[in-house]
């Protein structure tokens, strides 16, 4: 075999396995986008209320990093059942770290967030406050296991079907909730966006969830995060 036979074979063979994550990357991206253009769509030429959606849809701070960086750091050896015991025990101390500062945060936000921000972006608080239990669904590591047990092409559909679900809730609630429906929608979506992918992982390769994940744990942190939620309204 020569070196340009490899090279090709090789070439082949990243684009089949990269080319689909590369198309979920995208799609992410692009339901990340979505929020925001529907919003300056719905409520077109209303620059304060873009603003409050902007300043108010924040995440904790470097969480998305400390997700990826997990799911990368286990990727290589996520098809042995030492990588999902890996995956399985760093994601439950971030569910350490992540919802106790949640619920802190989700307390604390209506007497800070003036003084850090300003007194006209003060409506941003509930916004806020509800983009905090995205959270819960960053927890869940389904797409890596995916990737690592060549599902990766059911990560388009799974991106597809996320960005049509954020389409629609995003217009049922704006209309009886405004702002923060929009918010709403995006929550539930990501979350049954990480449900889906761990039924898909589960029907095609009997992978369960308590395999890489302690979802006693994720249950009861999730539940008692929304009821501080709720106990605040």
């Amino acid at each position: 075999l020569s070196f340009r036979d490899w090279a090709r074979k090789q070439w082949k063979q990243w684009l089949v396995v990269g080319s689909p994550l590369v198309i979920y990357a995208g799609l992410n991206a692009l339901n990340l986008s979505f929020d925001a253009w529907f919003v300056n769509f719905w409520y077109e030429g209303d620059d304060d209320r873009f603003a409050l959606f902007r300043y108010g849809t924040r995440e904790l701070p470097l969480l998305a990093a400390a997700t990826n960086g997990i799911s990368q750091a286990v990727l290589p050896i996520l098809g042995t059942s030492a990588g999902l015991s890996q995956l399985k025990s760093s994601s439950l101390r971030l569910m350490h770290l992540f919802f106790p500062l949640a619920a802190i945060l989700l307390i604390s936000s209506p007497y800070w967030w003036t003084w850090l921000f300003t007194d006209q972006l003060a409506d941003s608080v509930p916004l806020f406050q509800v983009f905090l239990l995205v959270g819960i669904s960053r927890m869940l590591f389904p797409i890596p296991v995916m990737t690592a047990y060549g599902l990766e092409r059911e990560l388009v559909i799974i991106g597809i079907v996320e960005i049509g679900i954020n389409a629609v809730l995003s217009i049922i609630l704006v209309q009886s909730m405004g702002l923060i429906g929009i918010v709403w929608a995006t929550v539930i979506t990501y979350l049954l966006d990480k449900l889906v992918a761990v039924g898909w992982l589960w029907y095609r390769r009997g992978i369960s969830l308590g395999t890489y994940c302690y979802w006693q744990w994720l249950l009861g942190y999730s539940l008692a995060l929304t009821a501080v939620y709720w106990l605040m309204g």
